[in-house]
C-alpha cells in the first residue's frame, strides 16, 4: 500500500493513495506490489502530481494523482497484462 501523510489545516492527515487489503485469506488472492516512482508538478499548477507503480505475477500499472487535501483523484492510468 501507499499513504499520503500530511499536514492539513494545521493537522496530520494520512490517505491512503493506493492498496488493498485481504484480512482474511478465502481462495486465491494475486495482491500487487505498490511502489512511489515520483513526485512531480506535471501539469504546472504549482501542485505535485504523485506516480505510483504497481505490479503482480501477470502485469502492471503506473497511475499519477493528484492530492488535493478534500479529494484524491487518479489523473491518468496505463496497464498491460492480464
Amino acid at each position: 500500500m501507499v499513504l499520503l501523510c500530511r499536514v492539513v489545516a494545521r493537522k496530520v492527515e494520512t490517505q491512503l493513495l493506493e492498496g488493498e487489503f485481504y484480512p482474511k485469506a478465502t481462495g486465491y488472492n494475486a495482491p500487487n506490489a505498490y511502489k512511489v516512482i515520483a513526485t512531480l508538478d506535471l501539469d504546472d499548477d504549482g501542485k505535485m502530481e504523485v506516480v505510483i507503480g504497481s505490479n503482480y505475477y501477470e502485469g502492471e500499472a503506473t497511475t499519477i494523482y493528484h492530492c488535493d487535501p478534500k479529494k484524491i483523484e487518479a489523473l491518468l492510468s496505463v496497464s498491460c497484462g492480464a
